[in-house]
Formats: structure tokens, sequence, C-alpha cells
């Protein structure tokens, strides 16, 4: 039967509404509208006839620039587009992955692996942190006290790590030398040491292999020196949601013994670093929601949903929760997602659906907002004993 568009259309259509009797409901409101979609000029039309995307994936990724990635169950990574499928990647393990965006880069996590996707590479999200220098004491002729040793990772694309530091203390006549360490493959050892109690420390030099480095006595230098705290920077930790805040990373980890999440922001600009002693967030209840917008981050928990703004103030907007797999973006940049309440976007936050309609999502959620001859549509597919599919309108109150 081919596609029609009904022939009559609602002036101020309300949208659906199933909390009061219909009895006492207008002709401008629906109870059920199955099977028809309003478009944005206020028609009813059919509903589009579900088509076959791809099969055999195990995950899939829809950007905000209207791509979509696929990842097989070999690791291969895909591009999926109108000019057909393209292999992007190989050995992409460790998926179904939870996904998000910084820039042109796009950033997956699982339990086990994590991956950066550049628009001219696949790498491992994120840098290892290097083992210390282990520091033998020998003659020579260093000032006499306290000597701070770091070494650190250089990958040959240029992205550098972190790690922690160690000290070594010297008399007169004495010298040190710095034993390294082989670097992973595909990595350089920086090495970093401070002058006799000194706080600030200076690049020695860049090495490859496991060798012994003498550490130079007085004279004139020209290094560039860096503070401690700047190099003691740590990988990405495993979590099981990732998102973006402002221009850093945040990955949340459970805490189940006390019934919080806690978040890691990445170093701003740098979202292969994360300063885990210093740079996160406590937030009560299981995270589910991480939608993020230009003035900072709607928090949505399984208890409460929260603005977190990037001067770190804290809001809370809503004492119902949010769930998990429903976060959508549109083309304007809005974020959309579902909660125990019905639709929600941000920012400004708003409740599109709350005050009309009731239900009880359960189970695995996914959500997409597409645009469909020239409307836009947000769909939520909720997975349960008896299965769902929740579908509205991105700018009003719309059918189901």
């Amino acid at each position: 039967m081919a596609e029609q568009t009904a022939l009559f259309s609602l002036r101020d259509f309300k949208g659906l509404n199933n909390r009061l009797d219909p009895l006492y409901l207008s002709p401008d409101w629906q109870t059920e509208a199955t099977g028809v979609l309003l478009d944005n000029s206020r028609f009813f039309v059919n509903q589009m006839v579900e088509s076959e995307l791809a099969t055999g994936y195990v995950d899939l990724y829809g950007t905000r620039d209207g791509r979509a990635l696929a990842i097989d169950a070999s690791g291969n990574l895909y591009d999926l587009d109108s000019f057909g499928i393209r292999v992007r990647a190989s050995d992409v393990v460790g998926g179904p992955f939870t996904w998000t965006e910084l820039g042109t880069a796009i950033f997956c996590m699982s339990a086990t692996h994590a991956w950066a996707i550049y628009p001219d590479r696949v790498v491992p999200w994120g840098v290892p942190d290097a083992a210390p220098p282990s520091i033998s004491i020998l003659n020579g002729n260093l000032f006499p006290g306290t000597y701070r040793f770091t070494c650190v990772l250089e990958h040959t694309d240029g992205r550098v790590g972190g790690g922690l530091s160690v000290t070594a203390t010297v008399t007169s006549g004495q010298g040190l030398v710095a034993l390294l360490t082989e670097p992973p493959v595909g990595y350089q050892t920086r090495l970093y040491v401070s002058a006799a109690d000194g706080d600030a420390l200076r690049l020695l030099g860049t090495y490859s292999g496991s060798l012994a480095v003498p550490i130079p006595g007085p004279g004139p230098t020209a290094y560039t020196t860096v503070l401690l705290d700047e190099l003691v920077c740590f990988p990405p930790p495993r979590g099981y949601l990732i998102g973006r805040f402002g221009n850093r990373l945040v990955v949340a980890q459970r805490e189940v013994d006390r019934d919080e999440t806690t978040l890691y922001f990445s170093r701003p600009d740098y979202p292969h670093l994360f300063d885990l002693l210093n740079e996160f967030v406590t937030v009560p209840g299981t995270v589910n929601v991480l939608a993020d917008f230009d003035g900072g981050c709607v928090v949505g928990t399984d208890q409460a949903l929260y603005r977190y703004g990037l001067d770190r103030s804290i809001t809370k907007l809503a004492e119902y929760g949010s769930i998990f797999g429903s976060l959508a973006y549109d083309r304007n940049g809005m974020t959309y997602f579902w909660s125990e309440r019905g639709l929600c976007r941000a920012e400004p936050f708003q409740n599109l659906t709350e005050a009309h309609v009731i239900f009880a999502p359960s189970g695995e959620t996914s959500a997409t907002v597409f645009h469909w001859r020239g409307s836009d549509y947000y769909l939520c597919s909720t997975s349960n004993s008896l299965e769902s599919v929740y579908g509205y309108r991105t700018f009003d109150q719309a059918a189901k």
C-alpha cells in the first residue's frame, strides 16, 4: 500500500494524553496514535516502513554529523554511509562500547578495551604510565641534595603519558645513574630530573630501549622545566559510561558498596590524560546519562537529574531518574534523553511529556534522533517482557 498523507491537520495539536479520562479530552488531544507520525507541519502521516540498515555487527554508533560506525565480532571497524560500507580499521576488539565525541575524535570504551578514533588513525585510548627509573649512586660531582626523577612515555604520534616520581639523595663527591626499562612497542621514554632540592623538573632526554643514563653534573643548561604536578597523570580509568564535559572527557565508575558513581575528568584538551587524584566528583546513585551541552553537562542518575556547569556548580533539576542508553542528539546539538517521566531535553532543561504521558520503561534501552521528510523525531526503544517503542517529535509533544 502506498504511503498516504492525511487530508486534514489539527491546529494547536497538543499531543498524547493518557493521564486524563478520554471523556474529558478535547479533539486536539490523542490517547493513542500507533502507526502514524505528526510532522513539523502538524500533519498526520503514515509511519515509515522498517528497513534493515546492517547485520552481523556487535556495535553500531551514529555520529553527531550523521555518519555511522559499525564493529563486527572480529574487531573490524566500518564506515557506513550512502557510498557503501568501507573498512576503517581492524583489531578494534572489546565491543559493544559506550561512545562519545570530542572535536573530530570519537572515543569508545568497554569493560576490557578503550579506543580513540581520529580521522587518520585508530589507537588505544590513553597512554600507559611509565615505570619510575631505578636510581644508582656512584662517584661524581653532583651538588649535594635530593634529586627527583620521573619517566613518561611518548607515542610515535606525539601523545605523551604520565608517571610517578622517585627521589635519590647524594652527598659531596657522588653522582647518579638512572636505569630505564624497555618501553612498549611504539613508544619512547622521556626522562625528567630536578636540580638538587628543586621542585621543577627538566627534560633530560628521550630514549629507546633499556639503558643506563648518567645524570650530568653542574653546568649551564637550556632545558625547559615543568612542575611535577604536570607529569602526574594517568590513562582513562575503565568505566561503564563516558561523555563530554566542555573540552574534557568524563568517565563514570560505579562505587557499588556506597551506591555512588565517581566521575573522572580528563585534562582540558588532553582526552588521553586523567588526573585521578584531583579531577573527579562523586554523585549519589548510578549515573545513567551524561548529556553534554555548551555550558556543561546534565548528569542523570537512577534517582535524580543534575546540571553540572563548567564552573563546577551543581544544580538539581528533577527528583526523578534517567534511563541508561537513552541519550541522543539532534542536528542542532540539542541533547535528548528518556527519564522515568518521559522525554527530556537540555539546555535549557525541559521535560516534554511528564504532564500528559505515563509509562513504565524497563530493560535495555536505545535511542536516536532522526530527520525524515522534513521533520525531526526522537525514537526510544525499551526491551522487556512487553517490547515497546516510544516516538516523539523533538520540538513539541507528539505522536506515539
